[in-house]
């Protein structure tokens, strides 16, 4: 397992546990370590792989573990049951990642891009959650077979409208399984938008949940979406047409 820097466990532990705490989210000592641990191997991979523009240990612990873990406040069961988990386009392996080190979810972490996929992957091995997270390229509309109606729980953060995240995810998700999709804002018409797509694509709208970051870095709004009966399309579509011809989307 990932052995942190003293320099940084001893000066950003109590700093994590307090933000965390603040924020209601319980977490255990290796939690924490883990969660550093991330932190560290991403800024050490971004030097020569761009992953992230945040580089300042204090702004990540906000940006990355806080906001991260921000579903936890809305969804009960993500972090009580033992099922299965994807984050799609999961970058530097956020959302996924912390929230796979807070939970006892088989977790699988997709982007597009190898180069992150390959990076992800070393970090979940140094951390040690080889046995139950692993990374993989993969495009959301290209999802094998095996993965169809496999996960009980899917999570977006700041990849695309929200009408278009509830098509990505449709495919994925088993009968009864949650969308979490994690947005900085969220205006009136991408809503309707959403609520029209949530209908096409067989969801029901469980609920809306406001946050603000500490230190001004923005408001978060946490949408919920339970499925609750079939597409009344068939999906995935073809690459790329949920974002060139999304269903209800408003045009000039």
């Amino acid at each position: 397992m990932f052995e942190l820097e003293n320099s940084l466990y001893n000066s950003k532990e109590n700093v994590l546990n307090e933000l965390l705490h603040n924020y209601g989210i319980d977490s255990t000592e290796l939690q924490r370590k883990q969660l550093l641990g991330h932190i560290e191997l991403l800024i050490e991979i971004n030097e020569r792989l761009n992953l992230t523009r945040i580089t300042s240990i204090d702004d990540a612990l906000i940006l990355h573990i806080l906001d991260s873990l921000l579903p936890l406040k809305v969804c009960d069961e993500f972090i009580s049951c033992n099922r299965n988990y994807i984050d799609i386009g999961t970058g530097g392996g956020f959302p996924g990642l912390p929230l796979a080190i807070m939970s006892n979810n088989k977790t699988l972490l997709v982007d597009s891009i190898g180069k992150k996929v390959n990076a992800v992957q070393s970090m979940i091995n140094e951390i040690g959650l080889e046995e139950k997270v692993k990374a993989e390229k993969l495009r959301a509309e290209e999802i094998p077979n095996t993965y169809k109606q496999k996960f009980d729980f899917v999570t977006f953060r700041a990849v695309a409208k929200t009408n278009i995240l509830l098509e990505y995810a449709e495919p994925f998700l088993a009968f009864q399984g949650t969308l979490i999709v994690m947005k900085a804002n969220v205006d009136e018409i991408e809503l309707q938008d959403a609520s029209q797509a949530a209908k096409i694509f067989g969801y029901e709208n469980v609920s809306r949940e406001t946050f603000e970051l500490p230190n001004d870095f923005g408001h978060r709004e946490i949408l919920l979406y339970k499925k609750v009966t079939k597409s009344k399309i068939k999906l995935p579509r073809k690459p790329g047409m949920a974002k060139t011809n999304p269903f209800v989307a408003r045009r000039a």
